[in-house]
């Protein structure tokens, strides 16, 4: 066998070999990439869980429709922004209301007093408190309807809770109770809900849902 034949064997199996070799380490650094941004998430929820255990992490493809997605550009920014949403919330104005006796499940509509369904009017009533004691620009927004009879409120249906003004996250209102007290005058409503993060941090959409319960009473014009 000649020099150059010899030669070319060689180089043939040199290529052979390194297809072989590229291929593994290429497949290593995917998944090595992978399981580091697994790791970074899992380390985030751990921090936000200090901030309170109740916190959840979830994909972006869970997140409830129309939630806006903000730009972060670092875990510290994400868990200083959740912060400042769990310290406000805790000093938020609640009123305090009545234990309630009703729930109203979001879309549940509520059958009509049964003596009176052919005089009932049903009125719309909605109000809106200071997300906190200082707020300026951020609202929580109930809406309601109710009817009276004789200038007492008999039921309460269309409970709705959201958050007006500006707001980086969205409320998403899960379900709701309701008392009617002060002879009839005055509606005690439990909001229980959460308040929702739509963050991109590192080009990865990821939800924050941080639970969110409201207490607040209302007497609406009879």
């Amino acid at each position: 066998m000649t020099l150059k034949k010899i030669g070319l064997i060689f180089l043939a199996l040199v290529l052979l070999v390194s297809a072989f070799v590229v291929s593994p380490v290429s497949a290593d650094t995917s998944v090595s990439e992978l399981d580091q941004k697994e790791l970074e998430l899992a380390e985030l929820e751990k921090a936000l869980k200090a901030i309170d255990p109740n916190i959840k992490l979830i994909d972006a493809s869970e997140l409830p429709e129309g939630t806006e997605m903000v730009e972060m550009n670092s875990n510290f920014e994400i868990l200083n922004t959740t912060k400042q949403v769990v310290d406000l919330n805790n000093h938020a104005v609640m009123d305090e209301v009545e234990a309630p006796s009703v729930e109203e499940p979001i879309l549940k509509e509520i059958s009509h007093d049964p003596v009176f369904t052919t005089n009932v009017t049903w009125r719309y009533d909605s109000f809106v408190r200071k997300a906190w004691y200082d707020a300026a620009f951020q609202f929580r927004r109930i809406s309601y309807q109710y009817y009276d009879i004789s200038g007492k409120i008999k039921k309460v249906k269309n409970i709705k809770a959201d958050y007006v003004g500006a707001v980086a996250g969205t409320y998403h209102h899960r379900h709701s109770t309701y008392s009617i007290t002060n002879n009839g005058k005055t509606v005690g409503f439990k909001i229980y809900g959460d308040y929702v993060l739509g963050v991109v941090v590192k080009g990865t959409p990821i939800g924050i849902v941080i639970p969110q319960n409201w207490s607040y009473g209302t007497t609406p014009r009879l």
